[in-house]
């Protein structure tokens, strides 16, 4: 779940999942932006969200998670949102297709629908080390109108790895090439089309209490 908060940044954020039942979770996330280029502060953001298991391969030969929130993004806006996770098993592989959408309440300047979309799979090597790829796109109306509100299409792929560490810690890292679709896109006086390639990396340190 990425976004394009400002140009350089760097995000700091803690995320908690609780789950009461085996196929209910509740996961909540508080995170700040901090502009690399100067150190300053640049916003604040925080999400709730409910996520069910509808199905399970074990009876349904997929996976299907089904969710509903909210998320005070960085921009300032209000932002509910739904998301839809089809995943499956093979024994070490994992794959997974998911999509969300959020609808911006009372904010200019913003499409009325935003669809997010990736597809991800990964292998567990060993039992503590997993290696995977993932491909994520959002605004992918962009390719074909030169309206777009958010500055066009973007794109990001690039490998993810996950590790099992001692007393139920874990580490994850992604690293992600982001390519901004903005040749088609209209630029508005005043201002300059963003850069067209970039480079994104998420570090997350995790501890799961059994």
């Amino acid at each position: 779940d990425s976004r394009n908060f400002i140009p350089k940044g760097i995000e700091q954020g803690l995320r908690v999942r609780f789950q009461p039942l085996e196929r209910l979770g509740i996961e909540a996330f508080g995170g700040m932006v901090i502009d690399s280029s100067n150190g300053d502060y640049r916003g604040a953001a925080g999400s709730i969200e409910i996520i069910g298991r509808v199905l399970q391969q074990e009876r349904h030969y997929i996976n299907m998670d089904l969710g509903a929130g909210y998320i005070y993004d960085y921009r300032g806006d209000h932002v509910p949102r739904v998301r839809l996770t089809l995943g499956r098993s093979f024994d070490a592989l994992d794959i997974s297709l998911s999509g969300l959408v959020e609808i911006p309440v009372g904010s200019a300047g913003r499409d009325e629908v935003d669809v997010m979309t990736s597809f991800a799979l990964s292998y567990g090597f060993f039992d503590w080390y997993r290696l995977g790829l993932e491909i994520a796109g959002e605004d992918l109306e962009g390719f074909f109108d030169p309206d777009e509100a958010e500055g066009g299409a973007k794109l990001l792929f690039g490998p993810t790895m996950s590790f099992d560490l001692p007393a139920d810690f874990y580490l994850k890292f992604n690293a992600a090439a982001v390519y901004a679709h903005t040749s088609n896109q209209t630029v508005q006086p005043g201002s300059s089309k963003p850069d067209t390639w970039g480079f994104m990396g998420r570090l997350v340190l995790g501890w799961v209490w059994r």
